[in-house]
């Protein structure tokens, strides 16, 4: 059974999009820490198939003790003791600490951490993959963490080098599945070197569908994920096979990605729910998968075995879709509840955008320190694609200060894209579909035309002088209401580090008031009260703006009524330039 908590936010905001950070680029194996258990044949030989596979140096290649437990659930302490530590002391003596941004645990490797402590939201119970993500976090103390952890990169667009960049998260997958019928010549289980195979040669794009599968009569929310996931995809060109009615589908032919109910699913067809249920039926469930698949299943204990499910079933396993064919999978070792389980909209939208299999399942995962499993080669990536092309920028022009929202026409926008307007990085970077992005324009270092650097994964277009930061007309705008006796703001405007005079006009008898001339013989219009630029004005700040503060006198026997404002600005040698004109009611 899976549960839903109500009233409860659903997703944690997007962070650290467009942030300053290192070219973007794929994880590479010798980022990868693998990490096996001398105690168990089967992890050893995992360990060493996937390192020769993926060409992992030696070094990065470490083996728990023999004498570690082999158990699928263990203690907290034995947790610490067995795993925490000798993991985390290796990193730090082995000076790989922070060069490595994935770990990969084996099959031997326990799997599970137990607790008696309260259950629900609250309880401490959790998978050892996601306790080892925050090993240098301090958020998870000895005794573990009560609840879930917040996870910093979820629904990011920023490839996991960059992002870790602010923090020492990692992400952290398994190599795992059902332990028969091993491989004569690796001794790897039939399951687990097809998971790792499948990794090396996914489908490209455009070949097979996406299977979502609603059950009409479950939680709301999750059906909800399986509609957005839909539009997600339909906007990235990929084929998707949704399905609403109260039918579990079965015989679906060339699955790229999965997600459905599993287990909870009102029609399923009872254990073991996938594969041909029964034997000799012909009803495939889901049907068959193609190389690359991923799925996510809103299941709650999908992930708690990796034993060999003949021995009794309760909720579907994620173990099962291994053997018919899954290439990842992400399950959960306890009750995760809804709001804890992977969105599909996320983890599909990023996979067919290019990210490696890691960074899709962690970015649509929203809670560490809690019940989440992946089972995925980290490293695998759906497709190589060709470096960007850009067909129009528009607009293709603004002010020096920046902000501008400029949108870009072209193709192949896959992974994370990074767009630079000369040395600047951009802000805010977002698209939905490889052809379109969005971008906001940093704060230009010169009123000059600049080349715009657009970079993805999978290569850089530059667009010489793509884009121009023009000078800042001449403007005076009101900042706040003026008040007898109140601070008051108005922000001049104009080219950058001009001089420039202010000058207002409010009522009777002439005073001075924090270095502006104040004119308060009553007049309709503005007079100009200077003849040139008075050098006790500051010049313009960079990028061209100045907000100047005053304050009005708090003088009953002046009958303020109306502030005209103006302002004279040096636009060139000799040359100035006078502004707008702005009028606001005094306030009393």
């Amino acid at each position: 059974m899976l549960h839903r908590i109500s009233a409860r936010a659903l997703f944690l905001p997007v962070l650290l999009a467009g942030l300053l950070a290192s070219p973007s680029r794929a994880i590479s194996p010798d980022e990868v820490l693998v990490v096996v258990n001398d105690a168990s044949p089967v992890s050893v030989a995992i360990g060493a198939y996937y390192q020769m596979v993926r060409g992992i140096p030696v070094a990065n290649v470490f083996h728990l003790a023999g004498t570690t437990s082999t158990a699928e659930t263990i203690a907290r302490t034995t947790y610490n003791d067995e795993v925490r530590d000798p993991v985390r002391n290796y990193l730090q003596t082995s000076g790989l600490r922070t060069q490595i941004l994935c770990i990969v645990t084996t099959t031997g490797v326990p799997l599970r951490i137990s607790s008696s402590d309260a259950v629900g939201v609250n309880q401490k119970r959790a998978a050892v993959d996601s306790e080892l993500a925050l090993l240098f976090t301090g958020q998870v103390p000895d005794d573990g963490h009560a609840g879930w952890v917040g996870n910093p990169y979820f629904d990011s667009e920023q490839d996991f080098d960059s992002f870790r960049e602010m923090g020492n998260l990692y992400l952290v997958t398994r190599l795992t599945g059902y332990q028969t019928d091993p491989d004569p010549g690796t001794g790897v289980p039939r399951d687990v070197k097809a998971l790792i195979d499948r990794a090396q040669v996914p489908a490209p794009p455009g070949q097979g569908v996406y299977l979502l599968d609603v059950d009409p009569s479950a939680f709301q929310q999750g059906n909800e994920w399986l509609l957005e996931a839909r539009d997600a995809l339909l906007a990235l060109g990929a084929g998707v096979h949704y399905d609403a009615s109260p039918v579990f589908q079965r015989n679906i032919a060339d699955i790229r990605g999965y997600s459905s109910w599993g287990s909870n699913d009102h029609a399923d067809p009872g254990p073991p729910y996938y594969g041909e249920v029964p034997p000799g039926s012909g009803n495939v469930y889901p049907g068959t998968f193609l190389p690359g698949a991923l799925t996510t299943t809103m299941v709650s204990t999908s992930a708690r075995t990796f034993t060999d499910g003949s021995q009794g079933y309760g909720q579907s396993l994620i173990a099962d879709l291994i053997r018919e064919g899954a290439t990842g999978c992400a399950g959960h070792v306890y009750e995760p509840f809804l709001d804890a389980v992977p969105r599909p909209q996320i983890l599909f939208h990023r996979w067919e955008l290019g990210y490696q299999a890691a960074e899709a399942f962690f970015m649509a995962t929203p809670y560490l320190s809690w019940e989440n499993v992946i089972v995925v080669d980290p490293l695998a990536r759906v497709a190589q694609f060709d470096p960007p092309t850009v067909t129009l920028v528009e607009p293709a022009s603004g002010p020096i200060t920046g902000g501008t929202r400029v949108t870009i026409t072209g193709a192949s926008f896959y992974g994370q894209v990074q767009v630079a307007f000369g040395a600047v990085r951009g802000s805010q970077v977002r698209r939905t579909t490889p052809d379109v992005v969005e971008v906001t324009v940093p704060e230009g270092l010169a009123i000059e035309a600049v080349d715009i650097t657009l970079t993805t994964p999978f290569g850089e277009l530059v667009i010489p002088s793509g884009y121009e930061y023009l000078q800042l007309p001449v403007a005076i705008t009101t900042n706040g209401s003026p008040c007898l006796g109140c601070t008051f703001g108005l922000v001049v405007t104009g080219p950058p580090l001009a001089d420039f005079a202010l000058l207002v006009d409010a009522a009777r008898g002439p005073t001075t008031v924090r270095g502006l001339v104040l004119d308060l013989g009553f007049t309709r219009h503005l007079r100009i009260l200077h003849d040139g630029i008075r050098g006790s004005d500051p010049p313009l700040a960079f990028p061209g703006m100045r907000a100047v503060p005053f304050m009005i006198p708090n003088n009953p026997d002046l009958l303020f009524r109306t502030l005209h404002a103006q302002a004279v600005v040096k636009t060139g040698p000799g040359t100035f330039e006078v502004s707008n004109r702005s009028s606001a009611s005094i306030v009393p």
